[in-house]
């Protein structure tokens, strides 16, 4: 038998031909290497032991706790639901909930990945909103420091403007209802 050779075929199991590999351990003519043989090299190369599923989630689970958390903030700010994030981002909402709360799911760098170029979309939508309004209205109002409010075309030349003396409030109104009116829609400049 040649050396590293653990099984009868002359082929190690597949988990001792990973371990070999990624570890670079040596082993003994036909013999695997004990536990503390097995350490001894790890620790004289400096090599952090291969970690069990247990082992790697408990390490990992207060770092995908912080993530799901930020996460879930966000969304929860951006008024959208579970439901809604999960279908955009292409998970079940039992999957988003458990990345939210730090447990484990499958390809969750991934899903990190997705779901915050999603809420970033999201905000870019919502920031881009008012331009797009702006320029799709007929009409833009302008209000003024002294509560009048001008009507322009989109080229913001002045059509009218509205100032009953009544307040801003009754001002907007009666221009939106001029507006209307007439058949234009309109969009309030901030």
């Amino acid at each position: 038998m040649s050396a590293g050779n653990t099984s009868v075929e002359g082929k190690q199991p597949k988990r001792e031909r990973w371990r070999m590999t990624k570890l670079a351990l040596v082993y003994s003519e036909g013999q695997r290497l004990t536990k503390e043989e097995e350490q001894q090299i790890l620790d004289e190369h400096g090599v952090e032991p291969t970690l069990t599923r247990e082992e790697y989630v408990e390490k990992m689970s207060e770092e995908w706790a912080d993530v799901g958390a930020v996460l879930k903030d966000r969304r929860e700010k951006a008024h959208l639901t579970a439901e809604q994030t999960a279908y955009r981002v292409g998970v079940s909402r039992s999957t988003l909930r458990r990345f939210e709360k730090g447990e484990p799911v499958k390809s969750a760098k991934v899903l990190e990945a997705a779901y915050c170029n999603y809420l970033d979309f999201i905000e870019l939508l919502r920031e881009t909103r008012p331009l797009r309004m702006e320029a799709e209205a007929d009409v833009l109002i302008e209000i003024k420091p002294d509560d009048s409010v001008f009507l322009l075309r989109r080229i913001e030349q002045p059509i009218a403007v509205v100032n009953f003396g009544g307040g801003l409030e009754a001002n907007l109104d009666a221009a939106e209802r001029l507006c209307k009116d007439q058949g234009l829609t309109t969009h309030i400049l901030d």
